[in-house]
């Protein structure tokens, strides 16, 4: 009787916890096919690689029109601040100077007029560019700090040059509309085109037949008359396709693009205050400026004094 009753017992433990009854169970609860484990987990990994590149896009996309819809607009007044600070750092004199100036023949351009050119008493600096310019981009940066040492500006605006050129999207400030008061300069902008090649202001003739000497190329600066940049010293790919935010940053930094910025300043702050008198002699007599003005006389005037 007890081997029928074990027999029996054996017999439903074997029905409740069969080893075909415990597989079934684990397949359904904790495992699939393993070929059908395969496609979840690429399913799933497809998905979450699809969802991150997806987030990855808007936030690009979203980036950039937030970007794009301050162009135009009042760049803040924290921006003054780090233009007035930066422009009263002047660095080590420049051991290996090379200037970035032609000398022209006033006169030729300018008939019965007395140089240096001035206006009101007051030295004039003549800016040509365009809005959709990469090289006027990066250079504006440089002329904001030099020009903020004799002067300030108010009412400048966000600007970025053509996203169809070299070094696209070259974050910038445009002069355009934009205000420079100054007791030692006068200066005078023309962005000729916007950003989109459209005509912006109009050249004047006695400025753009020295412009036209130069192969109309742009960015181009006149000081007093006598004195010409044509051209960018300052790289535009060190800042192209990034934020405004990023240059003020780099400006303050200890960068490359800082640096660019900075030496090119310096050359035309001594260009400046080779011309001007020496004015203001807070600025003129800088160790760094005073050695630039001097090294600009010899080569482009020799001994004669200017101003």
């Amino acid at each position: 009787m007890k081997d029928i009753s074990r027999l029996m017992q054996n017999s439903l433990d074997e029905k409740v916890i069969s080893p075909k009854t415990f597989i079934l169970s684990c397949k359904i609860i904790n495992f699939m096919p393993r070929r059908q484990s395969k496609k979840k987990f690429y399913l799933t990994g497809f998905l979450i690689i699809a969802i991150v590149i997806g987030a990855y896009i808007y936030s690009g996309y979203a980036s950039e029109q937030g970007m794009l819809e301050k162009i135009g607009k009042p760049i803040p007044s924290s921006y003054y601040s780090v233009f007035n600070s930066v422009s009263g750092y002047y660095g080590l004199p420049n051991t290996s100077y090379s200037s970035i100036f032609y000398r022209i023949n006033g006169t030729q351009f300018f008939p019965n007029q007395t140089f240096p050119l001035t206006v009101h008493h007051k030295l004039l600096i003549v800016y040509v560019g365009a809005e959709w310019c990469p090289f006027c981009a990066a250079e504006r940066w440089a002329l904001v700090i030099a020009l903020s040492r004799f002067g300030e500006f108010s009412n400048l605006h966000y600007m970025m040059s053509s996203p169809n050129d070299v070094f696209p999207n070259t974050p910038t400030v445009t002069f355009y509309n934009s205000t420079y008061t100054s007791n030692y300069i006068c200066f005078q902008y023309y962005e000729y085109q916007n950003r989109s090649h459209d005509a912006l202001m109009s050249v004047p003739q006695n400025y753009s037949s020295v412009w036209k000497d130069f192969h109309s190329s742009i960015p181009f600066i006149i000081i007093g008359g006598e004195l010409v940049q044509n051209g960018s010293s300052v790289n535009p790919g060190l800042i192209n396709g990034q934020s405004w935010s990023y240059v003020v940053s780099q400006l303050q930094g200890n960068t490359q693009f800082r640096q660019q910025v900075i030496d090119s300043a310096n050359e035309i702050t001594a260009a400046a205050c080779s011309m001007d008198g020496g004015q203001p002699s807070s600025v003129c007599n800088e160790p760094t400026i005073k050695d630039l003005s001097q090294l600009l006389q010899l080569e482009y005037f020799g001994d004669q004094v200017i101003g």
